[in-house]
């Protein structure tokens, strides 16, 4: 059979679930019909069996030793531990929720639709500033939030600010803030505030979110000719100065400061840079890099969508220069700490109220998922009860867009992951036409993330710069073990 070889496997990974309580271990001979992929990386597979929490790197002797395993045939020494976890318990995949909405993800509550920025790329610099969320409306909705744990015993309750720009509306986010936490100590619960913000802000009030919120979550593009050109004030005014000034104090506070940047064609070259800078210059608790999606805003901009492979690349070799400096790096799609089954809010009984009253399952623009054709409307807010009124059928339709995923995604690496990436943006994982530039640089980042963690870094180097090998490996139809020709 020649050397087996088995390098460095990690096991057992403690996987931070969306809803650790649907997800149960059982109690049988591998999980989720024996979920086990494996993806080829010049000589060597990668194998990974996310549910077991095991990555290890083998040889094609290996690779067949542990098929014969799984199949319950002898197995030689070095591969005997492998084989040995894949055919322990693990857990069950993350679920959608199901029945009556008793536990949602969050609360969302939409102070404005209005922006005092004029992103590149985005649609809320156009969406006029006409009917903020008013106090009373914001209240009803809190309540009626709380309201919805009425006999249950988890003491958690999160509120998520969205916008347009949140902060456009301050008094507001001020009153439920204020608000919500005199619930929560009242009733002994424990409350995460977190907001969703350009930063484009007073000192005051970043000192404000440092001190009352749990989570900031700032978006700055790169250094400041890169984010004057995507983020500009209305008029083209540079605003780097100001939201760096802004994330400086919340990196200095208690909350938790997450980056999110936007990556395009442009940027993509000074990606390494610019997580030095924000590795040197904050203190971020994570950093987010998403791939710039291509709208009618972004291409007047002339601002391109960032090539796919090198996006790969430099996200890896950015990723590990901040997780030096013990920072985060992930991507919405990437992040292998977690199990999911939708990366979003969509699916999850987050419930996102707007200004009139809507209750949502998605922050983006109404106009932009019925675009697409999606409906996520769930219901309304009664003020009077004060209640969320949801429609039963609705929620069972929006749980239903997160659940239903191509073929092909079920046999991706990357599924348990990334499951599909967004609803309304992502329209292209609803086809099984093949994969998308998101589908190729989630699953390269993946790959090269889970090598990382099984101490196969120069290995991932060697993978990442090999060309045709890479397109190989990325853009094989089918990563399941069981699926591999003979």
């Amino acid at each position: 059979m020649g050397e087996l070889y088995a390098t460095n496997m990690a096991t057992r990974a403690s996987w931070a679930h969306s809803r650790p309580d649907e997800a149960p271990v059982t109690g049988d001979r591998g999980t989720a019909g024996g979920v086990v992929y494996r993806v080829p990386v010049l000589d060597h597979y990668l194998v990974y069996a996310p549910l077991h929490g095991l990555i290890a790197v083998v040889n094609r002797a290996g690779l067949d030793a542990i098929g014969v395993g799984l199949a319950g045939g002898p197995v030689p020494a070095e591969i005997a531990g492998i084989v040995r976890v894949l055919l322990s318990p693990g857990r069950e995949p993350t679920r959608i929720p199901a029945g009556p909405v008793r536990r949602p993800l969050f609360l969302g509550i939409i102070p404005t639709r209005g922006c005092n920025l004029a992103c590149g790329y985005c649609a809320f610099g156009d969406t006029p500033d006409t009917s903020g969320m008013t106090p009373d409306t914001a209240r009803a909705a809190v309540d009626a939030y709380f309201g919805l744990f009425n006999g249950s015993s988890d003491p958690r309750r999160e509120i998520h600010f969205f916008g347009g720009e949140p902060l456009f509306r301050p008094g507001l986010v001020d009153f439920v803030t204020g608000y919500a936490r005199s619930i929560a100590d009242r009733e002994g619960l424990v409350l995460h505030l977190e907001i969703s913000t350009n930063g484009l802000c007073s000192p005051s009030r970043a000192r404000f979110m440092g001190e009352q919120l749990d989570t900031v979550v700032l978006s700055i593009d790169g250094p400041a000719a890169i984010h004057d050109r995507n983020r500009p004030a209305p008029g083209g005014r540079p605003t780097f100065e100001q939201v760096m000034r802004t994330a400086e104090i919340i990196s200095d506070s208690s909350a938790e400061l997450v980056i999110r940047s936007c990556v395009t064609q442009e940027s993509l070259p000074l990606l390494l840079s610019w997580a030095n800078t924000l590795a040197l210059r904050l203190r971020p608790a994570t950093v987010c890099f998403e791939r710039l999606t291509t709208t009618s805003h972004s291409e007047a901009a002339g601002l391109r969508a960032p090539d796919p492979w090198e996006f790969a690349r430099q996200v890896v070799a950015a990723s590990r220069l901040l997780q030096r400096h013990g920072i985060t790096a992930v991507t919405s799609t990437t992040d292998t700490s977690r199990i999911v089954a939708t990366c979003c809010p969509v699916g999850q009984d987050a419930l996102i109220v707007s200004a009139d009253g809507a209750v949502d399952a998605c922050y983006l623009l109404e106009d932009q998922w019925r675009r697409k054709g999606l409906d996520l409307r769930l219901g309304r807010l009664d003020p009077a009860t004060p209640a969320l009124v949801l429609d039963t059928e609705a929620v069972d339709r929006v749980r239903a867009v997160a659940a239903t995923h191509p073929r092909r995604c079920e046999g991706c690496i990357s599924h348990l992951h990334c499951a599909g990436g967004c609803h309304v943006d992502h329209q292209a994982a609803t086809t099984d036409s093949g994969y998308d530039d998101l589908c190729i640089s989630t699953r390269a980042i993946t790959i090269a993330q889970l090598l990382d963690r099984c101490g196969q870094a120069d290995l991932a180097d060697a993978w990442l710069d090999s060309g045709s090998d890479l397109h190989v490996s990325v853009l094989q139809p089918a990563d399941l073990l069981e699926e591999m020709a003979p």
